[in-house]
């Protein structure tokens, strides 16, 4: 028996006011999905809206080899990797490991004799021939990423 059958031998049993009482719960669920439905959709469209916001920033191509290390794994091992473009938000970089979204990343432009540390979130992984590609955004260090 399929389940709109059994809803319908269910609402056969009952009684006209409880037919009313149960039309008035149907009649808010549907008014409350319409509504979180309405809802779901502005938030896609403001994601879309932000999105194309970031394609349209001005992008400097600059390609230099950095040092990457997890910062939830400090002076354990560092990786190589490339800054491919940098964007006011964040920037793109390749490398040979694969990493999680979400994972923050100290960056030091291999350049830099100061080591200075530059704080980044994983936010778009994809995988291309063994190559990673790393999108990341800038963030400010907190108490959990210092050591």
């Amino acid at each position: 028996m399929s389940s709109k059958e059994k809803v319908i031998k269910i609402l056969e049993e009952l009684s006209l006011d409880e037919l009313r009482e149960a039309r008035s719960c149907i009649d808010n669920l549907i008014t409350r999905i319409k509504k979180n439905g309405a809802t779901s959709q502005k938030k896609a469209d403001e994601e879309a809206r932000i999105l194309m916001e970031r394609r349209e920033q001005e992008r400097f191509y600059e390609i230099f080899i950095c040092k990457l290390e997890r910062a939830d794994k400090q002076g354990e091992a560092t990786f190589q990797g490339t800054v491919v473009d940098i964007s006011r938000t964040g920037l793109r970089l390749k490398t040979d490991k694969k990493l999680e979204t979400g994972s923050v990343l100290i960056l030091s432009p291999d350049y830099d004799r100061i080591y200075k540390k530059i704080y980044v979130e994983v936010i778009r992984v994809k995988e291309f021939m063994g190559q990673y590609e790393i999108g990341v955004r800038h963030i400010l260090p907190d108490d959990n990423t210092k050591k």
